[in-house]
């Protein structure tokens, strides 16, 4: 498994080209602090506008970076 960071322009159209991605969406890194306090797409029920990925994920990391490092 490989995760990336990049930097996103939330002026421009999603394009979903490859099928593997259902929806996104932009969020501040409020939203997703109040995300991570809310637990994870296990949590139940989940209050939070997003789901987040479990804890021992890549992507939980790379969620969990963004939003502290600011």
């Amino acid at each position: 498994m490989v995760g990336f960071h990049a930097i996103g322009d939330p002026d421009e159209a999603f394009a979903f080209n490859d099928g593997e991605i259902a929806e996104a969406g932009w969020f501040t890194r409020a939203e997703v602090r109040d995300a991570l306090e809310q637990g994870d797409w296990s949590s139940d029920p989940p209050q939070a506008r997003m789901l987040l990925p479990g804890s021992i994920s890549i992507a939980r990391e790379i969620i969990e970076s963004w939003a502290y490092a600011g």
